[in-house]
């Protein structure tokens, strides 16, 4: 099998951009509550109410089916690749070697708290000596998650002005909970926070459903659902 020239990578990576712009043209919503219910909630609810833990595992899923997808092209094409792993590994797979037991804990943290284990209630702390690959491993998981959050798949939506960006189902009133649950089969967990109970007071009467709601991307930039914090 004749092997690829340079000419061939330039052009498999022109298709790569192709390919990736047309993913993560991410497409912006904005409305009030209630046209999220009646548009955006119908579609999926279980990925509008999707716990954080939830989201990173389904990110994983997602992140490995797409490498492990690029990687069967590339074979078609006559590249080698690398050993096949399973999806959760994969975004791991080409910038860490050497820690694969502790990969394996992190991974099955999100998985085992994905799936409502009490392990959610705890922090994940990554500890080691220098070097060992911890930020590494965080950087990989927050550019993961700004790439999720610009597809269809990692669609996340938001309180308009909300300061800690929170869930629009917050509004839900509980006694309104059950019957939520009945209609769609998901949980709404989580209160809404003071400053959009105030705003809902002041601004709105009370009408929740008339509250701003927007679709949201992850960004550690913009301090959206991500972030650095860097000791002195």
């Amino acid at each position: 099998m004749p092997k690829p020239t340079s000419k061939d990578h330039q052009m498999r990576f022109f298709d790569s951009l192709t390919a990736f712009t047309k993913e993560h043209r991410a497409r912006h919503w904005e409305g009030d509550f209630a046209q999220f219910v009646e548009t955006v909630l119908p579609a999926d609810p279980r990925r509008v109410a999707r716990s954080s833990h939830e989201y990173v595992w389904d990110m994983f899923q997602w992140y490995g089916q797409r490498e492990r997808n690029n990687r069967t092209n590339n074979k078609e094409s006559g590249e080698k690749t690398g050993k096949e792993g399973d999806n959760a590994n994969e975004l791991f797979l080409h910038e860490l070697f050497g820690i694969d037991k502790p990969l394996s804990r992190v991974v099955e943290y999100f998985k085992a708290a994905s799936a409502g284990s009490d392990v959610g209630r705890r922090l994940l702390l990554l500890l080691g000596p220098p070097s060992g690959g911890k930020s590494t491993l965080v950087i990989l998981l927050k550019r993961a998650l700004e790439e999720y959050s610009h597809t269809e798949e990692g669609a996340l939506y938001a309180i308009d002005g909300c300061p800690v960006h929170e869930s629009p189902l917050h509004l839900v009133p509980h006694s309104l909970r059950a019957s939520f649950r009945e209609t769609y089969d998901v949980d709404i967990r989580g209160e809404i926070c003071p400053f959009c109970r105030a705003r809902l007071d002041s601004e709105f009467e009370g009408d929740f459903m008339r509250f701003p709601v927007k679709r949201m991307f992850i960004s550690e930039a913009g301090r959206v659902a991500v972030g650095t914090y860097a000791p002195h």
